[in-house]
C-alpha cells in the first residue's frame, strides 16, 4: 500500500493561515470583552490581541509593499499588541501594573538596537532577533503572571493560557537566539521572495530568472532553492533575452541537462520555440 504524502505548505501559506486564526481568536476576544467588560483586564487583552494580529498583517504586507515605514508600523503594532496583552493579564491577575518609566524603559531598549540596526547598519536578521526577544520577554512575563499563586481546584482554569504563553515565549527565544548567532535561514522560516510561493500556487514546472542567482547569494541557507528544488520545480539561471518572449505566452520551452544523477549545477542551452 503506497505511503501517503503530506502536501508541503510554503512560508506564505503557514503565516496567511496563522493571521488567520489569530485573527477569528482576536474577534472572539473582543466579543468576550463585549459580554463581560466588568472582567479586570478584558479589554487590554482583547485590544493587545487584536493589535498584534493586526501589527502581523502590516508586517506580512512588505511583501507587496516596500518601504521602512511598514516594517516599523507593523513592529510597533506587535509590541504594542504584546505590552497590552501582558498588561491585561497582570490586572487580571491582581498584579501591580507597570510603571511608565519602565514602559518607556522597555520600548527604549528595543527600539534603539531596532533603528541602528536599520538606518545605521542594515540587518534584518538582528532586527527580527530583538523584537523576537521583547516579545519573548513579555510572554515570559504574562506566563508566569497567569500561573502565579494559582490554587489547585484553578489550575485547569489558568494553567493553559499560561503554558501557552510559556511555549510562544520558548518559540520566540529560540528564534532569538538563531537569529543573532546567524542561523536565521530555511529551517527557522527564512523569508523567501514572493513569487517563489506564488509559484506553487500557479502550479508552475519551471522558473528562470536573468539574473546571477535567484537566492541571495550571501545567503548560505539559500531558501528559494530549497523550496523551488524540493518541490520539483528545475531553476534556470543566466538566462538572456526573456524581455522577447511575448506576454500572453506560447511556445516551448527546451533546457534539458545531461543525464547526471546527484549532480548540482549543469550548463544547458535553453531556447523556446514557437
Amino acid at each position: 500500500m503506497p505511503a501517503t504524502s503530506l502536501p508541503q505548505l510554503d512560508l506564505f501559506t503557514v503565516k496567511a493561515a496563522t493571521l488567520v486564526t489569530v485573527l477569528v481568536v482576536s474577534l472572539y476576544t473582543l466579543l468576550a470583552w463585549k459580554i463581560n467588560r466588568p472582567v479586570a483586564g478584558m479589554r487590554l487583552f482583547a485590544l493587545g490581541l487584536l493589535s498584534i494580529c493586526v501589527g502581523s498583517v502590516v508586517g506580512m504586507s512588505r511583501l507587496v509593499v516596500a518601504g521602512t515605514p511598514i516594517m516599523i508600523v507593523g513592529n510597533i503594532l506587535t509590541i504594542g499588541g504584546m505590552i497590552s496583552l501582558t498588561r491585561g493579564i497582570r490586572e487580571f491577575r491582581g498584579a501591580p501594573a507597570f510603571s511608565p518609566l519602565l514602559l518607556v524603559t522597555f520600548c527604549l531598549l528595543v527600539a534603539a538596537p531596532f533603528l541602528y540596526w536599520m538606518f545605521v547598519r542594515e540587518d534584518f536578521a538582528k532586527r527580527l532577533g530583538i523584537i523576537s526577544f521583547a516579545m519573548a520577554t513579555l510572554a515570559l512575563e504574562a506566563a508566569i503572571s497567569m500561573m502565579r499563586n494559582v490554587s489547585s481546584h484553578e489550575r485547569a482554569t489558568y494553567w493553559p493560557t499560561g503554558l501557552a504563553l510559556l511555549f510562544t515565549s520558548g518559540f520566540l527565544g529560540v528564534r532569538a537566539v538563531a537569529a543573532f548567532r546567524g542561523y536565521y535561514g530555511t529551517d527557522f522560516l527564512a523569508p523567501v521572495p514572493l513569487e517563489i510561493p506564488l509559484s506553487f500556487c500557479a502550479d508552475v514546472a519551471f522558473v528562470g530568472i536573468d539574473s546571477l542567482n535567484i537566492d541571495d547569494i550571501e545567503d548560505l541557507s539559500r531558501p528559494a532553492h530549497s523550496l523551488l528544488l524540493g518541490a520539483g520545480v528545475p531553476v534556470c539561471e543566466h538566462m538572456t533575452n526573456l524581455d522577447a518572449l511575448p506576454k500572453g505566452g506560447g511556445g516551448k520551452l527546451h533546457a534539458v541537462p545531461i543525464a547526471w544523477k546527484g549532480g548540482a549545477t549543469f550548463p544547458v542551452r535553453a531556447y523556446v520555440m514557437f
